[in-house]
């Protein structure tokens, strides 16, 4: 009867490839050496089991002959000693090379992939790990920086310079996860749309410890609030034409044109209707008249009276802005040589802009204009865009406008500065973007802001919220012209997901299947398919307080959301006490 010899366990296998492991060192270690000391001439006459016995170390210490580090590898007196390094450094170069080549043909890879100058690109997408994130990671929030949540026991903040689009449904924690506590870090002016009070009555009190504090609230839901509120004007400025015109385009963004955004018939409306309402703002600014009185022109399809008040400004040479009546003139002439059906759809898409100014209040907080975009921008102010319960899309265009008035203003300091750059960034944190504040340069200021000391944080609810506003182009220039995308939980439009799930990538999974034969015996096979990393399911479930987030050229991250009432330090900060009449709070020591 035969007997089958024992087959060693798993852990034996482990330490007979441990004790490999270590003879086949102590070898190389001996080969290197005696290489090097051959090649310097010093004739190594030590075995490897000399070289690490404890016997033959002492007596060649105790040696006098010749110098130390020779007695110790064995090698002679008359050795070179520059011949030795040489050689040994470059044994261990060569040696480290090929450990190096071994490891990336192992994983599919080949050597030039680690030569910096070669551009590497991965055969399949994977999640982010810690040497990724490493320029990614925060121990606390830093002026310039968007915290967009936690990595471990990390902050995962973007880089300087960097605008982010935040997509995400209601209730999904923009506000409290992203908003809230990148507001009260942040060191430099700012501007909010507010769709909810409570973003008004946890930050204002801490901002106020910063600079100014400004409500904007033309339909005054607000006024009984005991916030401070200013007004503006959208003729502010207008003697100039050109102004006229930078402020006719930014009125006309507000309007809501759905899918049809990016076609050529609203292209043409639109710029007609830029086209009368320049000269009328630049009429009525030259005049003394108000935003009342454009709005009468409009309303009563009456183009005698302004340019009764153009021909008269034109014809007195010595008013300095003869010239520009001149050229307004030529515009409503324009428009009023146009066929009749046509000059009334102009007329009547204009009507759609000015309808707000049927209400007495936005009226009235138009009729004047108490904001001064320099001090602001000098004296770190905050300015809330507070938006009213119902329709909120309906002073879009003053949103546009009072915001574009601080972006323009901050360019041109931008400009003088010696660094090109604001002195500190402003933050524009702008809530439901697509629906409250369309900004029509949206994706130039995305691209072109950051490097001037304008950064964005652009919050939608849906990529088809985007295009619907934007057109398809455009959108998906935005998208791309943000380099940090941050998807929350709950996003279920399936165009948001479908694109976010191709953006993330295709990885590759191994699956195992195990099977028992007839004999009992158990067996493996494996089989590699590629699929999504994210599948749009996926991204529709994800966790609550998590979000996936694509930045730049480095793999897709998780992260984990830190809403604001879940730190200590942002529950004070929010419980500090706001001051009606103060313009400027010195901030807690």
């Amino acid at each position: 009867m035969s007997t089958r010899a024992p087959t060693p366990s798993r852990a034996a296998w482990r330490e007979i490839v441990v004790l490999g492991g270590v003879a086949a060192a102590w070898l190389m270690l001996w080969v290197v050496l005696t290489l090097a000391a051959a090649a310097a001439g010093g004739h190594p006459h030590l075995n490897p089991v000399q070289l690490l016995d404890p016997v033959a170390i002492a007596a060649r210490i105790r040696a006098r002959q010749f110098p130390l580090i020779w007695r110790l590898i064995g090698a002679g007196a008359d050795t070179n000693a520059a011949i030795f390094f040489v050689v040994l450094c470059g044994v261990l170069l060569l040696l480290g090379a090929a450990a190096v080549t071994t490891v990336l043909l192992a994983r599919g890879g080949s050597p030039s992939s680690i030569l910096p100058w070669r551009a590497r690109v991965m055969a399949v997408s994977r999640w982010a790990r810690g040497r990724d994130l490493r320029r990614l990671r925060a121990r606390r929030a830093t002026p310039g920086r968007f915290v967009i949540g936690s990595t471990g026991r990390h902050l995962l903040a973007t880089e300087r310079e960097t605008s982010t689009l935040i997509v995400g449904p209601t209730r999904s924690g923009k506000t409290t996860s992203l908003v809230v506590p990148n507001l009260l870090e942040w060191h430099g002016p700012a501007i909010v749309t507010s769709t909810k009070n409570e973003l008004l009555e946890i930050t204002a009190a801490h901002r106020q410890t910063l600079g100014p504090v400004h409500v904007y609230d033309p339909t005054g839901e607000l006024a009984d609030s005991g916030y401070q509120t200013v007004t503006w004007s959208p003729l502010i400025g207008c003697q100039d034409l050109d102004r006229a015109w930078m402020v006719a385009a930014w009125l006309c963004a507000g309007l809501q044109q759905g899918s049809s955004r990016g076609d050529n018939d609203w292209i043409h409306w639109a710029e007609s209707g830029k086209l009368l309402i320049a000269p009328l703002l630049f009429a009525a600014a030259c005049s003394g008249r108000t935003i009342v009185d454009v709005h009468a022109w409009i309303h009563g399809f009456d183009l005698v009276t302004p340019m009764t008040l153009l021909e008269d400004l034109e014809a007195d040479a010595s008013h300095p802005s003869a010239h520009d009546a001149a050229r307004a003139v030529s515009m409503m002439t324009a428009i009023d040589q146009r066929p009749e059906r046509e000059r009334g759809t102009v007329f009547s898409t204009v009507m759609r802009i000015f309808n707000v100014f049927n209400e007495r209040a936005v009226a009235g907080s138009a009729a004047t204009s108490r904001f001064e975009p320099r001090a602001f921008l000098e004296r770190r102010g905050t300015l809330y865009l507070c938006t009213p319960r119902l329709a909120p899309e309906r002073i879009a265009s003053l949103f546009v406008g009072i915001l574009m008035t601080v972006v323009t203003e901050a360019y041109l300091v931008a400009e003088r500065s010696p660094r090109g750059r604001l002195a500190h960034e402003l933050g524009l944190f702008l809530d439901e973007l697509a629906n409250v504040i369309p900004i029509d340069e949206l994706p130039s200021l995305a691209s072109q802001g950051a490097g001037r000391g304008v950064l964005l944080m652009s919050i939608v609810q849906d990529i088809s919220q985007l295009r619907a506003r934007y057109g398809n182009d455009r959108a998906h220039s935005i998208l791309n012209n943000h380099a940090c995308k941050v998807v929350l939980p709950g996003v279920s439009d399936p165009e948001t997901v479908d694109l976010m799930s191709r953006l993330l990538g295709r990885s590759s999974f191994t699956d195992v299947q195990v099977s028992r034969g007839g004999d009992g015996k158990i067996s493996r096979s494996y089989s590699v398919r590629h699929d999504s990393l994210a599948s749009p399911d996926a991204l529709r479930q994800l966790d609550a307080l998590s979000a996936v987030v694509l930045y730049r050229g480095r793999p897709p991250i998780l992260a984990r959301l830190q809403p604001w009432y879940r730190n200590k330090r942002y529950v004070a900060m929010a419980q500090r006490k706001y001051f009606r009449l103060a313009d400027h709070v010195r901030p807690l020591a």
